[in-house]
């Protein structure tokens, strides 16, 4: 077995330090911006602005609010015409050659209203399905990956920073699932995985190996390949 290599470990932590400083300041300016509707307050002072919507800028964050093309570019494009068009949009932003960047300056008539509407953005509080997790509502169960050569890898699933590709480093492998293990046995085991999407016939292959190298599943819920529904509230 094997442990997830310290180089991605330490992607994977760097990613969850962004966001984590990310999310304290979208909820500082947040909280800001509600206070001031209460308050009655339309626009953000020169200290609030300094204070805590810069340093969103400096994050790249509030980016409804320093793309002047953000609605021309968020309409979906659907001819062969609208895509060159989408492209030369993106072309005002190019800094250097393949490198672009908003600008850094932000509306002259700012409000905390417009303020609102661009941390929902960059919250995903507008995506259709649902709003992108905090990092703290991303760790998930046991995740694991044997690679061609065997050797099996693990680690907790972090939704958006770390599946079942990162453990692979986006190789073929054997096998892919969850598994729980509680004192030293496995209590579930299952064959999920989006990425990789095994077979009945190799999740049967993996439960077989495992026992004949002496492995106990005697304790596991063995969960099977289609997933259970969940019912609605």
């Amino acid at each position: 077995h094997g442990a997830l290599p310290a180089a991605a470990a330490a992607l994977v932590d760097d990613g969850l330090a962004t966001s984590r400083r990310r999310e304290k300041l979208v909820d500082a300016a947040r909280g800001a911006a509600t206070h001031a509707a209460f308050a009655d307050i339309a626009r953000p002072s020169a200290a609030a602005v300094d204070e805590l919507l810069k340093p969103l800028v400096a994050e790249g964050l509030l980016r409804e609010l320093r793309d002047p093309l953000f609605s021309e570019r968020s309409d979906a494009k659907d001819s062969e015409g609208d895509v060159e068009e989408y492209d030369r949009l993106w072309t005002t932003f190019m800094v250097s050659e393949g490198i672009f960047a908003l600008p850094d300056d932000l509306p002259a008539d700012l409000t905390w209203a417009r303020v609102l509407d661009a941390l929902d953005h960059d919250d995903g509080r507008d995506c259709r399905k649902r709003p992108l997790q905090r990092v703290a509502d991303r760790a998930r169960g046991g995740i694991f990956v044997v690679d061609i050569f065997g050797k099996m890898y693990c680690a907790q699933k972090v939704s958006g920073t770390l599946h079942h590709s990162s453990l692979s480093r986006g190789h073929a492998c054997r096998f892919a699932g969850s598994v729980v293990v509680e004192d030293g046995a496995i209590t579930r085991l299952s064959p999920h995985s989006g990425h990789y999407i095994p077979t009945q016939e190799e999740y049967d292959a993996l439960q077989r190996d495992w026992r004949d190298q002496g492995l106990d599943l005697s304790r596991a819920e063995i969960r099977g390949l289609v997933k259970e529904q969940k019912l609605a509230a």
